[in-house]
């Protein structure tokens, strides 16, 4: 048993990577059709750590690193996984 209990575990199993897909691009594609049949929980939680990932991609911007050196993706390939991320939890 969980110690957690089932609600937990399914809001945890809805925002988790999968780990078995190997391509940047397979992956995001992967969580974001889950993230399209999650539930508004699940959805909610995403949307709060696209919030804060944003947010500390501004900060460290703004304090003049170049973040973008420590993603394995262009910039433009991570802002638009965000902007995909975000059109689904709109919805």
């Amino acid at each position: 048993m969980n110690i957690f209990g089932k609600k937990v575990v399914t809001l945890i199993k809805g925002v988790t990577e999968n780990t078995g897909v190997k391509s940047w691009d397979d992956k995001k594609n992967a969580y974001l059709e889950n993230l399209k049949k999650s539930e508004k929980d699940v959805k909610a939680i995403s949307a709060a750590d696209a919030l804060d990932n944003c947010r500390s991609i501004i900060r460290v911007l703004n304090s003049g690193v170049n973040i973008w050196n420590a993603f394995t993706e262009p910039p433009e390939k991570i802002i638009t996984n965000y902007k995909q991320r975000n059109s689904i939890i709109k919805e």
